[in-house]
């Protein structure tokens, strides 16, 4: 008997340490997370089934980024959305040790074909950093693993931004992809004054090791009027740019690090090259920006390594401002790299810009870079451009040297004229405060900023309603309504006569200004007319004690050269050069090129025929 109790004894015991094994198999496996049903495993991953289990899962992810050991890029573990989930307000962290925390993920985020709505992820700041603002950020600040088969629909104040520098969204689901972001969909709008670049709805830079598969995105994003530099103004409906010598901002001092796919770059990305991938992504997007040095449809701009195919983009791109440069592409806005087997609809809008560097719009390619190539694309994208001076292209704006083979363009380009009528006088623009007005295909000025601006003294007769001008020995009286205007008691017939239009007399300017022996022309690409008159164009007021006409400060006939036939070139201001628009701020600096106008002479001809 008693041999059998100890056998039985024996058994139980070795029972005992064999489930105490398989016990410990799940520890081995992944940790828990309190609050979340599963191991962090991929077999076993940590289940998130509402917007509580969604908190709860950054609350560890942010406190594992927190701790992490030098030379870790970010937290990791598997986890799984299990239903649709709509938050009711933000999610919330806070930075434990620094003012502005980057969240690093390196696990796999799988949203299991569910959807996220309503999102937004807000930063608070340390108490000890005093009143920092808080800060919104994208699903993941950093990505260095996998997020994938997640639907994500931004919160409709995700772009109420705050206007300071420090760790602002710039991209919908993440900021900086260096690792795989597969079949996910971003729908919603990025915009305000805190709106940092590069910027894109699915992500804002995609750098060594960023892999972009089969996502898409919908939605708008806008850019600051003037808050940034050209050097600084990227956006694209997919993502911002693509870059593979970008690095992270989570460890700055760290030289190395491990992508997705476990190559080891460093910040240079010099070493283990993992060039960036976007394939498969469709857009359906709206950006509104100005001084945008890349803008695209699918990415804004892409570095010498990039590959992007199989993509496609219905796009509403409006760029443009004063003295301003923009380079707008149907797909890129500014390509060094590869496109193949891509697609790009809709409209493209350009403002005039009168920018010391001539923009570039293009059906498929703002700008294409030397060693570019772009193969088996097609644009039926609309272009319209008011800035006579940009290199426009139904295919690429301009071509800096790409390698282009088997694209098409089913496309209408028109360059438009700008909407309001102007007008100078000996090139100086006439400033009215009512807007000329086309009649019966005349223009009609004001008539009292008109002869003035052509150095006429004029008075008017309240009873005749009659406007008269004296310049030198001529005299002009011209009547409202009356369809014969009076040179030297001459009569002269109009095709329309004066009218009175909010307050002020209008006149046709091609007849009085004649009627002064000036020389009119009419610039219809630029919807301007164009007086050229000899003699002062100063009023007897202006023109002081010399005194008016044919005094000693009687201007030369061309006042814009002086009549040397060569006038200032209005794209370098005269300096001779210009901003190159291409070269790399974050290295080399700012660059000064030749002025392609005026070949660095500072002058070209001047229209006057002198």
């Amino acid at each position: 008997m008693k041999r059998y109790f100890s056998a039985f004894r024996t058994l139980l015991a070795a029972l005992s340490v064999l489930l105490l094994l398989v016990a410990a198999i799940p520890a081995a496996l992944g940790a828990d997370v309190p609050g979340l049903r599963g191991r962090g495993t991929e077999q076993d991953p940590w289940m998130i089934y509402s917007a509580e289990d969604l908190q709860t899962a950054y609350t560890y992810i942010a406190q594992q980024c927190d701790e992490l050991p030098d030379g870790r890029p970010g937290a990791a573990g598997y986890f799984r959305l299990g239903a649709d989930i709509a938050l009711e307000q933000p999610i919330k962290i806070y930075n434990n040790r620094d003012y502005d925390l980057r969240i690093g993920f390196c696990g796999t985020f799988d949203g299991g074909g569910h959807a996220i709505r309503n999102f937004a992820l807000n930063l608070h700041p340390n108490p000890d950093w005093g009143t920092a603002k808080v800060h919104r950020y994208p699903l993941f600040p950093v990505n260095f693993g996998t997020i994938e088969n997640l639907t994500l629909e931004l919160s409709q104040d995700y772009g109420s931004l705050y206007s300071d520098d420090h760790g602002i969204i710039t991209g919908g689901l993440v900021c900086d992809n260096y690792g795989t972001i597969r079949n996910c969909r971003v729908e919603g709008n990025l915009g305000g004054s805190g709106l940092r670049d590069p910027v894109g709805l699915v992500a804002g830079l995609n750098g060594n090791g960023g892999k972009i598969i089969d996502c898409s995105a919908s939605g708008k994003i806008t850019m600051s009027g003037d808050r940034y530099y050209a050097s600084s103004r990227l956006a694209g409906g997919i993502v911002g740019q693509c870059d593979a010598g970008t690095w992270t901002y989570l460890a700055p001092g760290d030289l190395a690090w491990s992508s997705s796919n476990g190559i080891v770059t460093n910040n240079a990305g010099l070493d283990g090259l993992d060039p960036p991938l976007v394939q498969g992504c469709t857009a359906d997007v709206t950006i509104l920006g100005n001084w945008c040095i890349g803008l695209g449809g699918i990415t804004g701009k892409t570095d010498r390594y990039t590959v992007v195919e199989n993509c496609a983009a219905n796009v509403t791109l409006t760029a443009g401002g004063v003295e301003t440069y923009n380079s707008v592409g149907g797909l890129v806005g500014d390509s060094a790299g590869t496109l193949r087997d891509c697609f790009a609809s809709g409209q493209i809008t350009l403002k005039s810009t009168a920018g010391k560097t001539p923009s570039a719009v293009g059906g498929l390619l703002g700008t294409a870079r030397e060693g570019a190539l772009m193969t088996g694309c097609t644009s039926t994208v609309r272009t319209t451009v008011s800035d006579l001076n940009a290199y426009h292209g139904a295919l690429v704006g301009r071509d800096k040297g790409a390698t282009l083979s088997n694209n098409t363009a089913q496309n209408s380009q028109s360059m438009v004229k700008p909407d309001e009528i102007t007008v100078t006088v000996n090139g100086r623009l006439v400033r009215f405060d009512q807007p000329p007005i086309a009649e019966h295909n005349r223009v009609l000025v004001p008539v009292r900023a008109i002869f003035e601006a052509m150095g006429a003294e004029v008075t008017w007769n309240q009873a005749t309603m009659t406007a008269y001008a004296v310049r030198g020995q001529d005299t002009v009286a011209i009547q409202i309504g009356n369809n014969t205007m009076y040179r030297n008691q001459t009569p002269v017939a109009l095709d329309v006569p004066a009218k009175a239009l909010n307050g002020r007399t209008l006149v046709p300017v091609r007849a009085v200004s004649e009627a002064f022996h000036a020389d009119v022309q009419w610039d219809a690409a630029q919807n301007r007319v164009v007086i050229l008159i000899s003699g002062s164009t100063q009023t007897p007021s202006e023109a002081g004690t010399g005194g008016g006409q044919g005094g000693v400060d009687q201007l030369p006939n061309c006042i814009l050269c002086g009549n040397t036939g060569m006038r200032t070139c209005n794209f370098c201001r005269g300096e001779g050069t210009i901003v190159d628009p291409y070269y790399n701020p974050l290295k080399d600096g700012i660059n000064y090129i030749r002025c392609p106008y005026c070949q660095g002479m500072g002058k070209v001809p001047c229209f006057c025929g002198h």
